[in-house]
C-alpha cells in the first residue's frame, strides 16, 4: 500500500463568489503565487517524499496559470486535487486544458436551487455557472468527483434536495460541513449556523436519503453525539484528528492543527474545535473531534449526549 503525504498549497488569493461564511475571507486581496515559487514547492516537497498536492484559494481555477500548473504536478507525479465553485468548468475549453490532469475534484455547491445558493455565495450568476459545470464534468471527467455544502441557516432543510441534485450529476460522495469559525464565518457564525438541535433531524434525513442512493455521506465540525447512532458518518472517522497531549485548558481540551502540511499552511478543518467537560464522559472521546469552540461560548455542551 502506497503512503500518501498530502501537501495543501494556497495558490490564489481570489474568488469570483463572496460566500457569507467564507473561512478565508480576510486574505482575500487577489493575488496569486507565481508560477516559478509554486514549481520550486512542488519539485521541493516531492523530493521529501510527497505525492498528493491539494491546490487551496480562494477559488484555486482562478490562478492564470492553472493548467500549467496541472501540468506540472502530473510530470513530477501527483496526485491532484482541488475544492472548487465549479465556475471555471462552466466553460468547455478550461475543462479540456484542465481535467485530464486533475485526479480529485470536490464541488461546493450551497444550495438545491438559484436562490439559496445565490445568497449563500452572494453571486447571483453562481448557481447557473456551477449547473453547467456539473453537466461538462458529468459529460468529460474521468476522475474521482464530490460535492460539498457549508451549512447553513438557510440550506439546513435541503441537504436531501442537494444531495439528490449531485446525485443527478452522478455524484456520490457528499461532504456537509459545519461553518468554520474564521474569517465571515466567525463574524456571522451564529447568525449563519443553526443550532445542532434544530439541524439534527434534517441530518439524519438527509443520511436515509443518501443511503437509498448509494451516496457516501459524512459531515465534519459536527459532534458525534448529535448523528447519534449514525456517528459514522462523521468525517472524525475519515480523517484523524491530532490532540496536543490531552491537555486541559480550563476544562476544555483543544485540537492541534493537523501537522505534517506545507510551511504554515493548514488546511485542518478542525481548527477551533474543543472538548469540554462532558465529551470526557463520552465513550467515543477518542475518536471525536469536539465542538467548535465558537459554538460552545453560546450554547455551552447542553445538546451535547455523552455516548455511554
Amino acid at each position: 500500500m502506497v503512503h500518501t503525504r498530502r501537501i495543501d498549497l494556497f495558490i490564489v488569493k481570489k474568488c469570483c463568489n463572496r460566500c457569507i461564511f467564507c473561512s478565508e475571507r480576510n486574505n482575500l486581496d487577489g493575488s496569486e503565487l507565481s508560477f516559478e515559487k509554486i514549481k520550486n514547492i512542488l519539485v521541493a516537497e516531492r523530493s521529501k517524499g510527497a505525492n498528493l498536492v491539494h491546490f487551496v484559494g480562494g477559488e484555486p481555477t482562478l490562478h492564470s496559470h492553472f493548467p500549467e500548473i496541472l501540468k506540472l504536478s502530473k510530470a513530477l507525479h501527483y496526485n491532484t486535487f482541488i475544492i472548487s465553485n465549479a465556475i471555471m468548468f462552466s466553460s468547455y475549453e478550461f475543462c479540456i486544458k484542465t481535467l485530464p490532469y486533475l485526479d480529485e475534484i470536490m464541488i461546493s455547491i450551497h444550495g438545491h436551487n438559484n436562490k439559496i445558493h445565490s445568497i449563500n455565495t452572494r453571486n447571483p450568476a453562481a448557481f447557473k455557472s456551477v449547473f453547467q459545470g456539473m453537466k461538462n464534468l458529468k459529460k468529460y471527467y474521468k476522475g474521482r468527483l464530490q460535492a460539498t455544502t457549508a451549512i447553513t441557516s438557510l440550506n439546513y432543510k435541503f441537504l436531501t434536495n442537494i444531495a439528490e441534485l449531485i446525485h443527478n450529476f452522478g455524484i456520490n460522495e457528499y461532504q456537509c460541513m459545519s461553518i468554520v469559525p474564521t474569517g465571515e464565518g466567525s463574524r456571522k457564525f451564529y447568525e449563519i449556523f443553526p443550532k445542532f438541535s434544530v439541524l439534527s433531524p434534517h441530518v439524519i434525513k438527509a443520511i436515509n436519503f443518501c443511503e437509498s442512493k448509494n451516496i457516501k455521506i459524512r459531515f465534519s465540525g459536527i459532534p458525534m453525539c448529535i448523528l447519534g447512532d449514525r456517528y459514522q458518518y462523521s468525517y472524525d472517522l475519515w480523517e484523524p484528528f491530532k490532540i496536543d497531549n490531552q491537555k486541559d485548558h480550563n476544562g476544555k481540551i483543544r485540537l492541534w492543527n493537523e501537522p505534517g502540511k506545507y510551511i504554515e499552511n493548514n488546511f485542518k478543518i478542525d481548527i477551533g474545535r474543543i472538548k469540554t467537560r462532558k465529551c470526557k464522559k463520552c465513550s467515543k472521546n477518542s475518536i471525536c473531534g469536539g465542538v467548535y469552540e465558537k459554538y460552545f461560548l453560546k450554547y455551552s455542551d447542553a445538546e451535547l449526549v455523552p455516548f455511554k
